[in-house]
């Protein structure tokens, strides 16, 4: 039993002494972590040194192999976007998905691994993780990732197709103030492939005129051509309408960004 005891104790010691070890080695780390980060700032940013993506890129690279999700998920968006290197949609996902996986992301980088995803060349295709990147995005308000749902309900990739879904989120966006939603919305009010299963030259009208407003250039024929189709008293309504939409984006911009 003395020796029982003697083990037990040895044991603990050791547990003790690795759980210390291991807990410097974890702060140390995370302290090397966040000054490469911090130095990698500088250079992206011009802050105290000339910019230089190229630098700021090979210094966040170092910070993500020590496991740094943060540092992996900034790499993945200069990946994807080619700053400071050429665009790598390989590298891009597995730093983007690594940091996604470690609770770190943004809607812009949820977006890029929806589209990973979706598409299935870069990673297997998983419709069911696309869905939910683009939600996460959208929820959080980013008009492209609502802008892709919509069009993924619309057409019915990955999930049911759904006009009133596909309708629910164009606005959403819309009223974010993406033309192209806007632009969309108008179609849908133009064919009828609304959820409502109606159409309205005047909705259609309404929206195109907002589109075209944020130089969307498909909605500059089919606003002439809405414009030609409608009587004199639609087409007051049809710009009324395209008013009060008009107020209603800016209101929910200045809510939402601060300004109009």
């Amino acid at each position: 039993m003395q020796t029982i005891g003697k083990l037990f104790i040895s044991a603990i010691l050791f547990l003790v002494i690795i759980s210390i070890v291991g807990g410097s080695y974890a702060n140390s780390n995370s302290s090397r972590t966040a000054i490469l980060r911090k130095k990698a700032q500088s250079y992206y940013w011009g802050r105290g040194v000339t910019q230089d993506y190229a630098r700021a890129l090979e210094l966040y690279e170092t910070a993500a192999a020590l496991g740094d999700p943060q540092a992996s998920n900034i790499a993945g968006g200069m990946y994807y976007t080619g700053k400071g290197t050429l665009t790598n949609p390989y590298k891009a996902f597995r730093y983007l998905d690594y940091a996604a996986d470690h609770g770190e992301t943004t809607p812009d980088a949820s977006i890029a691994l929806a589209s990973f995803y979706l598409k299935g060349e870069i990673a297997p295709q998983n419709y069911t993780k696309a869905i939910g990147l683009y939600l996460d995005a959208a929820d959080s308000g980013n008009p492209r990732a609502q802008l892709e749902l919509g069009f993924l309900y619309y057409i019915g990739q990955g999930v049911a197709q759904d006009f009133s879904k596909a309708h629910e989120w164009f606005q959403k966006a819309a009223l974010n103030n993406y033309n192209m939603a806007q632009y969309n919305l108008g179609i849908m009010w133009y064919t009828g492939n609304n959820g409502l299963n109606k159409s309205s030259l005047i909705d259609a009208y309404a929206w195109i005129n907002i589109a075209a407003s944020n130089f969307y250039q498909d909605a500059y024929v089919l606003r002439d051509y809405l414009k030609s189709a409608l009587t004199q008293d639609e087409l007051h309504l049809a710009q009324q309408k395209s008013k009060d939409l008009y107020d209603q984006i800016r209101k929910n911009m200045m809510s939402t960004t601060g300004r109009p």
